[in-house]
């Protein structure tokens, strides 16, 4: 990733830093063991304000290639109850949670049993090929090639710009 990326994606995280209530910044919560970033849960520390000391989920998506901005605010839970990311529409992933589980235990850390039985059961949607609109969680469909739709909200999801597994064939061809 080059430098004028991370300063994009540090740009668009900061959009979302602000109170929708009362506008101050929100701080952060607390730090986290496994998710994709070390801070993702904040709050609105104005006494005042009626979202006062509300938790909102604030991320990076967790495919490397897409630079979405996960804000719970603005997007809804899969029916594993991951958040959607409004650029690729991609929520849960196995390897994404066996990950969770190795840095739990080089912490110290037991797994939670959800976790475990997360891998076991194989729950993650991106290697199923599912994936829900942000706007309504909803399940999309493919719609033509790579491209997937909510056919509720119009929603469009084109694959190919974040599949890890069509970049490494257009590598190869």
């Amino acid at each position: 990733m080059n430098f004028s990326s991370i300063i994009n994606i540090c740009n668009a995280m900061v959009e979302h830093l602000y109170c929708r209530e009362c506008g101050n910044m929100l701080r952060a919560v607390d730090t986290s063991n496994y998710h994709t970033h070390l801070v993702t849960d904040f709050q609105c520390e104005n006494s005042s304000c009626a979202k006062y000391k509300e938790k909102i989920y604030i991320s990076k998506c967790f495919n490397w290639k897409c630079n979405g901005i996960i804000d719970e605010r603005d997007t809804k839970k899969c029916p594993n109850k991951w958040n959607i990311c409004p650029e690729c529409g991609s929520c849960c992933s196995n390897r994404i949670v066996e990950q969770r589980i190795e840095n739990c235990i080089e912490l110290g850390i037991p797994p939670s049993p959800y976790l475990r039985r997360f891998v076991r059961n194989k729950m993650g949607h991106l290697e199923k090929r599912e994936f829900y609109c942000y706007k309504c969680g909803g399940l999309t469909e493919p719609f033509r090639g790579n491209v997937f739709e909510c056919t509720i909200c119009g929603v469009k999801y084109n694959r190919a710009l974040f599949d890890y597994e069509e970049s490494r064939r257009k590598r190869t061809e």
